[in-house]
């Protein structure tokens, strides 16, 4: 699909006046990799990894060029919450590189698994030997780069882990994603393990006064994580990949890390919440349930896609307790919806005694005992809290039937 963005020059309707920028050519352009390398190093908010998973939010640059076994890691960066993020950057017109670039980052990510803590410190020393460092050179880095530093102990501690459980992003990032590299990302992100991976796009286009825009975009992301291995090989000019699955007597779960890190910090409180969400989960898994987890990884919310093109919430999971606020919806101010939200929160009131409902403005919850509504209280009712997800979907795609006929007429 071409994409070619435009300069507006002015916003008043009927008085609007544009040009269409013209994109730098990708077979010669005036730049190479290392000028892209750097270009994201010294502009980190140019890679959208927040929108592959919400975790890897506020990358941290770290170190170009991370000297590994297997080769040199284009870019290394690094969140404040721990999570290691590797990229590989590739041109377009490159095409031999292009070829491998997939088998490469897996490459590397094997290595980088298999780093320590002390790894990275010893590579930043060598690397920025002219700079004066403590104990600690990665925690600096993050600490001098934004505004609330993490605690050291705890941000040793997850990188340690992330790297040990290979918990980590890896993009591809170019100029330009040509279709055969695209194709084998996504059979690739059906079978891997732990890490998220992602393919973005930078195109620059030039603007009237000489200076360039460059415009990312994520062309590919992980969906889901599955629990299997991926092994992937070069053969001549080609790559293979096959998915090796393991034996698994109980279900496989599809999560994503974002989601993992929710169900750590649910865990440290209470670890019967987490398996008994995930059996309200699995108890779903014939619907249209979306699990997303909040920006900062705090909350988990079960959704289902509405047939206006939004998204209608069920409920949302803090680590302890369990909110539901009456479907929350631009349909809110429509009685039917009204009906339709409080039938819901009844079924689910009764299931908990003590449980009351609260009306708000726009939206209306279930308290217990005057408080948010614990999750441990809704245990053992997993079936029920199911079957009234069921209906509560059932009366959904009724309204909106009947809301779309009352508009046709």
């Amino acid at each position: 699909m071409n994409f070619n963005p435009a300069i507006i020059g002015n916003l008043a309707q009927g008085d609007q006046n544009f040009s269409t920028l013209e994109s730098v050519p990708l077979d010669k352009p005036p730049y190479n990799e290392d000028w892209l390398q750097n270009l994201i190093h010294d502009n980190p908010g140019l890679i959208p990894a927040s929108e592959i998973e919400a975790c890897f939010d506020n990358l941290v640059p770290v170190l170009r060029e991370f000297t590994l076994p297997s080769g040199y890691l284009d870019n290394f960066y690094v969140t404040p919450e721990g999570y290691p993020v590797l990229v590989e950057v590739k041109l377009w017109k490159n095409q031999e590189a292009r070829r491998k670039v997939v088998a490469q980052i897996l490459e590397y990510a094997k290595d980088f698994a298999a780093l320590s803590y002390e790894d990275i410190n010893r590579e930043i020393r060598k690397q920025l030997k002219n700079q004066k460092w403590g104990e600690n050179p990665l925690h600096e880095i993050v600490s001098a780069y934004v505004s609330t530093p993490p605690d050291e102990t705890i941000f040793v501690d997850r990188v340690s882990r992330n790297l040990r459980e290979g918990r980590f992003l890896l993009l591809v990032l170019g100029d330009g994603i040509r279709e055969e590299m695209a194709a084998l990302a996504r059979y690739l992100m059906q079978h891997s393990l732990r890490y998220a991976f992602g393919m973005v796009e930078i195109r620059l286009y030039k603007l009237p006064d000489g200076s360039h825009l460059a415009l990312p975009r994520v062309l590919a992301k992980t969906q889901t994580i599955e629990r299997h291995v991926t092994v992937v090989t070069t053969q001549g000019d080609g790559i293979k990949v096959t998915a090796n699955t393991p034996v698994i007597s109980e279900r496989v779960e599809k999560t994503s890390l974002s989601t993992d890190e929710f169900y750590d910090l649910m865990a440290r409180h209470d670890p019967q919440n987490v398996v008994w969400v995930k059996d309200l989960i699995a108890a779903l898994s014939d619907l249209p349930i979306d699990v997303q987890t909040g920006s900062k990884g705090e909350s988990l919310m079960l959704k289902t896609p509405a047939p206006d093109g939004g998204q209608i919430q069920f409920m949302l999971f803090t680590p302890t307790t369990v909110q539901f606020w009456g479907i929350p919806n631009k349909n809110w101010k429509d009685l039917a919806w009204q009906r339709l939200a409080m039938a819901w929160l009844e079924r689910v009131a009764t299931l908990v005694p003590g449980a009351s409902i609260k009306t708000f403005n726009s939206t209306a919850d279930i308290k217990h005992n005057d408080k948010p509504l614990p999750i441990s209280v809704l245990r053992g009712k997993t079936n029920d809290l199911a079957d009234a997800i069921r209906q509560v979907i059932r009366d959904t795609e009724s309204y909106y039937e009947a809301h779309g006929a009352q508009e046709a007429a």
